[in-house]
């Protein structure tokens, strides 16, 4: 490739981004702030850092490359590569015979791809997630297409890149150090990335006779404080008020079958018909789909069957896919179809979620607004119909700060998907369910070892369950200043019949 004149410039995450590819070749630009630290731009966009120093032991110059920018190294991560291969140069070493030298032992990187393959895949665990962890925070990251109205991915600022790192050069000091600093920001990240490090060099002993010390052992992980968030009986008005006026029924769905039955997201997403008995309001989940690797069979309430059974009556074109042999058409086994996402059904309902959460935000400034300025049930109606929910909120914030009523605090404020299986398991427990009913209804494996051989029939379960979400629904449609307490009697009269 023809090389194009090069230029010195300091190096800075904005300068970087900012430069364009040449036409043709390839541009070298030099660090001011780093001796030897260069950037190569080829004609295609690509930009690749590299430490170019005089190996005096060598007589002549080397060339180390170090990785891609973004994707790889970060300019301070670039920088502090760069600082350890000038610090063995002034140590007469040359670093780039010791890399070629070691090219014939395993590499993180390869030990990663056959962790996946025979460890991760094997136990049906999570290989997007992890791969996602492994690329920001330890490895290369892959050119991968941005999604439409993306963002694009990027290292992160605390990751290093030890794809091409030879497992013995590794240290437990480089682990422990990139684990506080990971930790920083996010300590629940950085103690999944000692996780996965300690259990791939365990491996890599059976695997390709790895003789070398563990380095991601001996090493104290963060503190981890429980997420403690639910939805509160004082929210659930708000937040099914919202939840109802969603426009896709999918989306409804799926939260309120999220809140009924308690499961993680992913198993809500993946239900398929073939598991569910809606004669008998249960659905199991067969092991593949549990996180402790057994079976599991849900009671469903009466709110869940009712979705399930409307759902099930109004299968459509939508849920008909061809079948692979003989033009003949099959239907769709997922209880949440699509058209449009690979697996063939719903996937991703997070940006959805957010909208939910940003019109529990304008439903409550419409309230509080509409009080102050005398509004009729009309004028509020219509300004929780704006024509986008950027204008609305943008149009409620202002009227809501010249009438000083408090923004920051409007609506349902952070709420999390997983923290609806969190709501019923709550709900359950201020119902007064037991522990067990409570862990069974949620499909946990063990409660403690004293529990271990104690059975319980589903029917104390179901009751329990149904309480919960029957008082979940009450509290929806409560007046202000109702108790729990009093949603659990409202809802054991609902159930029994009685006045």
């Amino acid at each position: 490739m023809e090389e194009k004149k090069t230029q010195k410039i300091n190096f800075t995450e904005a300068a970087l981004a900012a430069i364009k590819p040449p036409a043709s070749g390839r541009v070298t630009y030099h660090d001011i702030g780093t001796r030897g630290l260069q950037l190569r731009v080829s004609s295609t966009g690509v930009k690749s850092f590299s430490v170019y120093r005089w190996i005096s032991a060598e007589g002549k110059p080397e060339r180390l490359h170090l990785g891609r920018y973004p994707h790889d190294y970060s300019v301070k991560q670039a920088r502090e590569e760069a600082m350890k291969i000038n610090l063995a140069v002034a140590q007469r070493e040359n670093p780039a015979a010791a890399l070629r030298a070691a090219k014939g032992e395993t590499t993180l990187g390869v030990l990663f791809e056959k962790y996946i393959k025979d460890h991760i895949e094997v136990h049906r665990k999570h290989p997007k997630d992890i791969r996602e962890l492994w690329e920001r925070n330890l490895g290369e990251m892959r050119d991968t297409p941005k999604a439409a109205r993306g963002v694009a991915r990027t290292k992160s600022p605390y990751g290093v890149n030890w794809q091409h790192r030879p497992l013995s050069s590794i240290t437990h000091a480089e682990v422990d150090a990139l684990h506080k600093s990971v930790g920083k920001n996010s300590p629940g990240t950085a103690n999944y990335m000692l996780t996965i490090l300690r259990s791939m060099f365990n491996l890599a002993e059976e695997w390709f006779g790895f003789t070398g010390k563990n380095p991601a052992t001996k090493i104290r992980k963060f503190k981890k404080n429980d997420r403690e968030r639910y939805l509160k009986d004082h929210e659930a008005p708000l937040f099914f008020e919202a939840v109802k006026a969603e426009p896709k029924q999918d989306i409804r769905d799926y939260v309120f079958l999220s809140i009924y039955t308690g499961q993680r997201k992913n198993n809500v997403l993946s239900m398929a018909w073939s598991d569910l008995d809606l004669e008998n309001a249960t659905w199991t989940l067969p092991h593949e789909k549990t996180k402790n690797g057994s079976p599991i069979t849900i009671p469903l309430s009466p709110e869940a069957q009712a979705i399930l059974l409307n759902r099930h009556e109004q299968r459509s074109a939508l849920h008909v896919i061809a079948a692979k042999e003989h033009g003949a058409l099959e239907m769709n086994p997922w209880v949440f179809p699509s058209t449009v996402s690979k697996l063939g059904r719903l996937a991703a309902p997070e940006k959805s979620w957010f909208r939910i959460l940003d019109r529990t935000e304008l439903f409550s400034l419409v309230r509080q607004v509409g009080e102050k300025k005398s509004w009729s049930d009309t004028e509020m109606e219509k300004e929780k119909k704006p024509v986008t929910m950027k204008i609305g909120l943008e149009r409620m914030r202002k009227l809501a700060n010249e009438l000083g009523i408090e923004v920051n605090t409007a609506g349902v404020k952070d709420l999390h998907i997983h923290d609806l299986r969190r709501t019923l398991g709550s709900w359950m427990a201020s119902t007064g369910a037991s522990v067990v009913a409570t862990s069974k209804a949620l499909g946990h494996k063990t409660l403690a070892m004293a529990l271990i051989y104690q059975r319980i029939a589903s029917d104390p379960v179901r009751g329990a369950l149904d309480t919960a979400t029957a008082a979940i629904v009450a509290a929806s449609e409560k007046k202000p200043g109702a108790t729990i307490h009093q949603l659990s009697l409202a809802a054991k009269k609902r159930k029994t019949g009685a006045g």
